[in-house]
């Protein structure tokens, strides 16, 4: 059941962070300013989301996989404060690496 969850939590975490990678595609009407600023205020609102909306279920895998003696050192690292969506995306593929290494049917 745990890994079942952090599979679904990091397929969730991986999507999230591809949609949010995308809004960083600089228009081409942009001015280097305007877009410097504009990226600003994107990441500030995908750090908002993902604390607000993975952050607490992120961690509570993290601890019950602990728990269980597994423990992965790079979750460790990006969980709390992942910057960019490339640092959620890392927080999702750890999560699926726990899963699977707790159960190896999970896909």
């Amino acid at each position: 059941m745990l890994a079942l969850q952090a599979r679904r939590t990091a397929a969730h975490l991986m999507d999230f962070a591809q949609a949010r990678a995308q809004l960083n595609a600089r228009d081409l009407n942009e001015s280097v300013d305007q877009y410097r600023k504009r990226i600003s205020a994107e990441n500030a609102e995908t750090q908002f989301l993902y604390t607000h909306e993975f952050y607490g279920q992120v961690a509570h895998l993290r601890d019950e996989f602990a728990r269980r003696g597994v423990t992965d050192n790079e979750l460790d690292k990006f969980y709390g404060e992942p910057v960019y969506p490339v640092g959620i995306r890392e927080v999702g593929q750890r999560l699926y690496v726990l899963a699977h290494r707790t159960d190896p049917s999970i896909p």
